[in-house]
């Protein structure tokens, strides 16, 4: 049975990667901005979304401390395990909204080794990445097209709970060079 509320809520969740809104937990030299991406907030009150912050898969596994690393090195199976209970504190979270035919969206960032959504870093060369001072002469050298690990093991989560796939997107926020343009977001957030 599914619950109506009679009140003013919107009944839209956003699921936020934890750096949107928390650049305090990037690695090293990949904080773009003091405390959060500029604006992001503001949107997602725009359009009635309620924020849900994902653990940061990266803090969890690897502290405030780690070095830089690329996806190939999570998706290990010592990652992948500790990815899996992540995403089962996530679903225990959501689970009951989406069930309860609330609005549920996930933004992710895309570059990052984690929580890419469209784009990931790589290590497909053999190069390691490495420190962000590292210059490649091509980005397919280092970004590639695809989810990153935590986003798969998000997935496959929803698939084993039977909970059906919601619409997700990445903010560029790990790609070297690439703008964040919020209009993206807003064009997602509007058509959802």
């Amino acid at each position: 049975m599914i619950y109506l509320f009679s009140d003013k809520r919107s009944r839209k969740i956003a699921l936020i990667a934890n750096c949107i809104i928390n650049q305090n937990s990037k690695v090293d030299k990949y904080a773009l901005y003091p405390a959060m991406v500029p604006g992001f907030v503001d949107l997602l009150e725009k359009y009635g979304f309620g924020i849900e912050q994902m653990p940061c898969p990266e803090m969890y596994t690897a502290g405030i401390r780690r070095w830089w690393q690329v996806s190939e090195q999570y998706s290990t199976s010592g990652y992948i395990r500790s990815f899996t209970f992540l995403a089962n504190i996530v679903l225990d979270l959501i689970e009951d909204y989406i069930r309860s035919n609330f609005k549920v969206v996930l933004i992710g960032v895309d570059g990052s080794p984690t929580c890419g959504v469209n784009y990931t870093d790589t290590d497909q060369k053999n190069q390691w990445m490495g420190s962000p001072t590292i210059k490649f002469k091509k980005e397919e050298d280092y970004i590639i097209k695809g989810e990153a690990p935590f986003i798969k093991v998000l997935k496959k989560q929803f698939y084993l709970r039977d909970l059906p796939e919601i619409p997700m997107i990445g903010l560029p926020l790990d790609i070297p060079g690439e703008k964040i343009n919020l209009k993206i977001i807003e064009k997602f957030l509007s058509e959802v």
